[in-house]
Formats: C-alpha cells, sequence, structure tokens
C-alpha cells in the first residue's frame, strides 16, 4: 500500500516539472514550499523530496518540504488552504482507503 501512495505522490510532484514550460516568465521569483502533513521519514515525505530535489533544477529556484503535522493530517491540509493562492505553497495529498476496500 505505500509503494501504491509514494507512486501518487511521485506523479503529483512531477507534474509541477512539466507545467515549467507553459508558466509565466517571472515565476518563481522564491523558494516554493512543499506541505507534507504527515511525519517525516513516510512515504509521502521521501516522495516529496525526491520530487523537490529533482524538481529544483527545473524551476532554479528550491523547493522547500515542511512536515506539518497533527490531526491525521488536517493541520497541513488546513495550511495549505490557508496559504496564498500564489502557487508558492502546494501540498502533497493522498487517497485513504478503508480496509474493505483492500
Amino acid at each position: 500500500m505505500k509503494t501504491r501512495h509514494l507512486i501518487m505522490s511521485s506523479a503529483l510532484l512531477l507534474s509541477l516539472q512539466w507545467a515549467a514550460p507553459v508558466l509565466a516568465d517571472d515565476f518563481p521569483e522564491k523558494p516554493i514550499n512543499i506541505v507534507v502533513p504527515w511525519p517525516a521519514g513516510g512515504a509521502y515525505d521521501l516522495a516529496a523530496r525526491l520530487m523537490a530535489e529533482h524538481a529544483s533544477q527545473t524551476f532554479s529556484v528550491p523547493l522547500v518540504v515542511q512536515n506539518v503535522t497533527g490531526a491525521a493530517g488536517s493541520t497541513g491540509v488546513r495550511h495549505v488552504a490557508d496559504a496564498t493562492a500564489d502557487g508558492y505553497t502546494i501540498g502533497v495529498m493522498g487517497t485513504m482507503l478503508s480496509p474493505r476496500a483492500l
């Protein structure tokens, strides 16, 4: 199950790199924050850090991974929702499956 989540997270973050050619010339002007709503060391954190390292080369600015934990991921999600809608804060989200769905 963690492998599936890692693949989904990686695909989401890779979309940042593919979007680079269509972005405005002045974006990005400052570091981009990637919010992971789970503790460091997990599958989502690892995927975010690997993709941030690769995407940093494409964008020529650092992509900073922030682990905002608490309330089963709600704190990190709220952090992204409350951020200014300027493209400099990105959230890593995943799907939640019940045991019956597996």
